[in-house]
């Protein structure tokens, strides 16, 4: 049986300036802080140019023990280290994590990279954003493909834009909530009115 292994964990010891002895310890993914890519799927209309929907997946977590909210993406190959390579798993992954049969026409928002947990391992996943044009909304809503990596779900979740302020308030994926926050920094996105 073909197995990957993702991660390394190393506990050692630390001394401070005075000579006490503390123990710690420190993840490091397969490909270092280069271990892959996450991001997310927005609809833009293509007459008002007005994102009307963003595309999540919803997945067991086994580190929560819970299904949850989840965006596209995954760990990096072997081979893949550079940007080009980041840019190209992240639409290997919305062909697969979307149970699509080709890749539908799109544009690509790179957000830069991201460290989820700066204190415990070097991870510094790269954020993305695709852009689908509303024509393609049927697409995306038909029962998708099963997706080739049988360890994934393509359970895909198509969210009104509508009910973004209730998903900014109920989903606690981290990835989220970065992307959304650098495209409107960015000024690439403009949120409807989240409260009344």
């Amino acid at each position: 049986m073909h197995q990957k292994y993702w991660a390394i964990f190393v506990v050692f010891e630390l001394k401070n300036q005075q000579d006490e002895s503390l123990n710690w310890q420190y993840v490091s993914w397969r490909q270092g802080p280069t271990s892959g890519v996450k991001g997310i799927v927005l609809v833009r209309d293509k007459d008002t140019h007005q994102f009307t929907h963003i595309i999540m997946l919803n997945s067991l977590k086994f580190g929560a023990g819970i299904f949850t909210h989840d965006c596209i993406g995954g760990f990096a190959e072997e081979n893949e280290v550079t940007d080009f390579d980041m840019r190209r798993r992240f639409q290997t992954e919305l062909v697969e994590e979307l149970g699509l049969e080709t890749l539908p026409p799109h544009e690509i928002i790179d957000l830069g990279r991201f460290h989820p947990d700066a204190g415990m391992t070097n991870n510094k996943p790269f954020l993305m954003a695709a852009i689908i044009s509303s024509e393609q909304l049927p697409l995306l809503t038909k029962p998708g493909l099963p997706n080739p990596d049988h360890f994934e779900s393509t359970n895909k979740i198509i969210i009104p834009f509508s009910e973004l302020a209730q998903l900014i308030d109920t989903c606690n994926d981290s990835f989220l909530h970065v992307c959304l926050t650098r495209l409107w920094v960015k000024g690439l996105i403009l949120f409807p009115a989240l409260y009344p």
